[in-house]
């Protein structure tokens, strides 16, 4: 079983597509947790995206992501304090957490094995305003 995470301004674009078959063919389907990677857009003036967004977020019902989960959770206090109230918050800390200084899935605060059961998908068809799978209605003045 999977659940979907969207933000309040994301939604989906097929409701009877089937996300689990659809993530397979895309060699997806072995992830516990599914992030996009956000890409700059020029064109529309973004040109420094943040590393992920988590407006959009697939979750397989594991106890390893019911662990990421708790492990996120806990970092409040801790690790990622100085994003509580600020852009780009709870993405913010989700990315220092996975990501190394590259940009490169690394484990950080998180449970083990974290870099064979996180995946980062691409933003454009799952987490954007043009999304084939998810639309999310995200706003420009974010990135300016």
């Amino acid at each position: 079983h999977w659940l979907l995470f969207l933000d309040s301004d994301a939604f989906v674009t097929e409701p009877r597509q089937n996300f689990v078959q659809t993530l397979k063919a895309l060699g997806y389907g072995r992830a516990h947790v599914l992030i996009t990677r956000e890409e700059a857009i020029p064109e529309l003036g973004i040109e420094n995206p943040f590393a992920i967004n988590t407006g959009v977020m697939l979750l397989k019902a594991t106890p390893w992501t019911r662990d990421f989960l708790a492990a996120w959770l806990a970092t409040r206090a801790g690790v990622c304090q100085d994003l509580q109230h600020v852009m780009p918050g709870e993405q913010g800390c989700l990315a220092r957490l996975l990501l190394d200084r590259s940009g490169q899935l690394a484990q950080q605060h998180l449970p083990p094995n974290a870099t064979q059961h996180v995946q980062l998908m691409p933003m454009l068809p799952f987490n954007s305003p043009w999304g084939t799978f998810v639309r999310h209605l995200w706003s420009k003045q974010w990135y300016l």
